[in-house]
């Protein structure tokens, strides 16, 4: 979503929750576009993956002054290619 898009709100219990979300997401999800997907799974799988770099006691490339690291399943990693290995090695292959 682009700055400024982002609905939000409250409710008094979890069905009128749903249906404000479902109301709104009619509304919204015919603006997005493929990309705007793929942007979101590369996010969440970039995120998911940093977490998994830290839970493994491993640092990131930008923490190293080489700029080059080792991930968590062993390859060898630089700045330049961290975007190309999370979505080539780590990203998720459900689509939510």
């Amino acid at each position: 979503m682009e700055p400024g898009q982002h609905q939000g709100g409250t409710a008094v219990d979890f069905d009128h929750a749903r249906a404000g979300f479902e109301a709104t997401w009619r509304r919204i999800r015919p603006t997005l576009t493929g990309a705007n997907f793929q942007e979101w799974r590369y996010q969440r799988d970039s995120t998911a993956w940093k977490y998994a770099m830290w839970d493994a006691g491993m640092k990131l490339p930008t923490q190293l002054s080489t700029g080059r690291s080792r991930c968590y399943c062993g390859a060898l990693i630089d700045i330049a290619g961290v975007g190309e290995h999370v979505s080539a090695a780590h990203s998720s292959k459900v689509d939510a």
